[in-house]
């Protein structure tokens, strides 16, 4: 990513300002995501029936919460090579999709 650059430069060489406009797109696609999916799975603006709050504040507390869940899985997690990847997908998430498929085919033969 492009923003990924710049915050390292920026931050070898100590450009705050830099730094912290590198990470809005980040951030603000980070946040974007948060709210599409507290409206989808978390159910919007409901909150709990017995914590009186009012909706704006049960929504901006999940898009809250699940920004930071992002945002801190992100900064943990190791980044992957792409040699890395590629070996994954090769040596598991392949056979195990087609050791999936086989299984379902052998599910639905069997159950007529």
């Amino acid at each position: 990513q492009f923003g990924d650059d710049v915050t390292d430069i920026a931050v070898q060489h100590g450009h705050a300002v830099a730094t912290v406009t590198a990470c809005w797109p980040t951030t603000g696609g980070i946040v974007a995501l948060s709210a599409v999916m507290a409206v989808l799975y978390l159910g919007g603006y409901k909150g709990l029936p017995f914590i009186p709050l009012p909706a704006p504040i049960w929504m901006a507390g999940k898009i809250g919460a699940l920004s930071f869940l992002v945002i801190w899985l992100r900064a943990t997690y190791p980044r992957l090579r792409e040699d890395q990847l590629q070996r994954f997908s090769w040596l598991v998430l392949i056979p195990l999709s087609l050791l999936q498929i086989m299984v379902v085919a052998i599910v639905k033969v069997a159950s007529k």
